[in-house]
């Protein structure tokens, strides 16, 4: 892979990548390539809001352009970068496709976490509803 800028979340080579699906509950993987922008913009709004969820989400980078990482960004349905892959218990339940809001990363990222008693669910039920956070809602869904 050629040298250049890289996001800040740590890497995720395709030999690692069962032990840290497996060895985490929460997993969000930043899918990113070195000649996107977006995604240049995008990293520090992810590491403000990687910050806040340190120790309950373990996150990791894979860039679309490794040779040994395409059959796993095919299999996470990436079709545009910056995405993020997210699994629970090693299984994945969702991918974010976009650059979207950091308020929208929080919501998207607490509706992976386990409900524990006291815990406000408002921010998880808006995610679902598509109400407050919806980040996956497309451009043409906006016209409606």
């Amino acid at each position: 892979m050629p040298e250049g800028w890289r996001p800040s979340s740590p890497p995720v080579s395709a030999a690692e990548l069962s032990a840290v699906l497996t060895g985490n509950p929460v997993v969000i993987i930043h899918f990113w390539a070195a000649w996107n922008g977006a995604d240049r913009l995008f990293d520090p709004k992810l590491a403000n809001v990687r910050a806040e969820f340190e120790g309950r989400i373990e996150f990791r980078s894979a860039d679309v352009d490794d040779p040994e990482l395409v059959s796993f960004c095919r299999e996470c349905e990436v079709v545009n970068v910056p995405a993020l892959g997210c699994f629970v218990d090693g299984e994945r339940v969702k991918t974010i496709i976009g650059a979207i809001p950091e308020d929208n990363l929080r919501a998207a990222f607490r509706s992976l976490l386990p409900q524990s008693a006291g815990d406000e669910p408002q921010a998880a039920a808006d995610y679902e509803s598509g109400g407050a956070a919806r980040p996956n809602r497309q451009w043409w869904q906006f016209w409606k």
